[in-house]
């Protein structure tokens, strides 16, 4: 009764995709929740950072006995800017998809 999209901005570029959407909304049915993929790449990195950042911290700590400030600092701006970059590309294409859809015929 519901159809999930895993949306990306060259969905509607490929056939296949725009004849199944057709198709579910020639049927009658219209729930369709679209999720988007760049959502994925954003959590994903944000994973793999906070991993990282603990990693580098655990071996500090066994080594030195300590983690240094400036190591928490660099590692969260590093996070800061890379979360940054990925949600200003994530909301550009959900900005797309809005005008995709009104398109879409």
């Amino acid at each position: 009764e519901r159809l999930v999209v895993l949306w990306a901005a060259s969905y509607f570029t490929r056939l296949w995709c725009t004849y199944e959407l057709a198709s579910w909304i020639h049927l009658g049915k219209s729930h369709i929740c679209f999720m988007p993929v760049s959502f994925v790449a954003l959590a994903g990195m944000l994973t793999v950072g906070l991993f990282v950042h603990l990693q580098i911290g655990a071996v500090y700590e066994i080594f030195t006995g300590g983690i240094p400030w400036w190591l928490t600092i660099a590692s969260l701006w590093t996070l800061s800017l890379a979360s940054a970059f990925f949600a200003r590309r994530h909301m550009c294409e959900l900005g797309s998809l809005s005008s995709q859809l009104a398109d879409f015929s």
